[in-house]
């Protein structure tokens, strides 16, 4: 009988390792301070609004194209007097 209860002892202790893995649990909690700093990624999206007014400017200078071709046919209109002579 004497030999039977030492071994119940060693069991007792096995328990109080479960209580360290509660521990890491408050660990987890850090990981949720990292979500406030993906608000601060919002903020680089105002920049890119800016590059969309450039494009813009881009277009007004394609207008200045077809004001060549106008003159192109100025020179169709000399050709059809030398016929006249």
């Amino acid at each position: 009988m004497l030999r039977s209860s030492p071994p119940q002892n060693i069991t007792a202790q096995n328990i109080t390792a479960h209580n360290l893995t509660a521990q890491n649990t408050t660990a987890q909690n850090i990981t949720a301070q990292n979500i406030t700093a993906q608000n601060l990624t919002a903020q680089n999206t105002t920049a890119q609004n800016i590059a969309a007014h450039n494009l813009t400017a881009q277009s007004i200078t394609a207008q200045n194209l077809t004001a060549q071709s106008l003159t192109a046919q100025h020179i169709a209109t000399q050709s059809i007097t030398a016929q006249n002579i």
